[in-house]
């Protein structure tokens, strides 16, 4: 069997034009694959900002928990709380909790910003965190006490707070400093965890 082959010709304007439509192709297929990555991109971040949005606010919050007998448990109000679904959280701003202790004496907790997680067991609060327990009962001022602190985790429902960081205790004349703590508002004690240094000032202003 004897194969012949052919030469094909082609005048110049015939293989100009098959450039060019090469060349259109090539830029419509780049164009249309930009288009479909810019499309696609838009809508992964139009999701990502819907699950990053929150689905209500409440401003002016006055918030009590009540026990099973009647009476006041915890209490928290806050400027404002923003609430967010994607992890069902709640963002405070500028809360003030009080705690009772087994006496029904109050703990005052404030702080510039809070963070409210598995569904208020967990509140993280951070910037000018202060836990102080008032003046109870007459002539009782010396055992009022105060820690102040960076940030904080209060526990609510144990009716407890940690925190890691450096605090302050002030409390009838003595100041002390630490790293981290524990506290317990139900019995009222407070568990420093490490580097612990006190002072106590004297009436007549000279410190130890």
């Amino acid at each position: 069997m004897v194969i012949k082959t052919a030469k094909i010709y082609m005048s110049e304007s015939k293989k100009t034009k098959l450039i060019y439509i090469s060349i259109f192709s090539v830029i419509a297929f780049v164009i249309i694959s930009w288009l479909a990555i810019s499309v696609t991109k838009n809508m992964l971040t139009q999701k990502r900002l819907q699950k990053n949005s929150s689905d209500f606010f409440m401003k002016g919050v006055d918030y009590t928990q009540i026990a099973e007998d009647g009476s006041i448990q915890n209490q928290m109000q806050s400027n404002q709380i923003i609430h967010y679904p994607v992890n069902d959280t709640y963002v405070f701003s500028s809360p003030h909790m009080t705690m009772l202790d087994a006496d029904k004496h109050p703990w005052k907790i404030t702080a510039d910003h809070g963070i409210g997680k598995n569904n208020g067991q967990e509140i993280y609060l951070w910037d000018n965190v202060n836990i102080t327990q008032p003046i109870v009962g007459t002539g009782a001022q010396q055992n009022a006490m105060q820690v102040v602190t960076s940030s904080a985790t209060i526990y609510p429902q144990q009716k407890k707070a940690y925190t890691d960081k450096p605090l302050t205790i002030m409390q009838a004349g003595t100041l002390v400093h630490a790293v981290g703590a524990q506290v317990d508002f139900s019995t009222s004690t407070v568990k420093l965890l490490s580097k612990v240094q006190g002072q106590y000032a004297q009436s007549d202003g000279n410190k130890k």
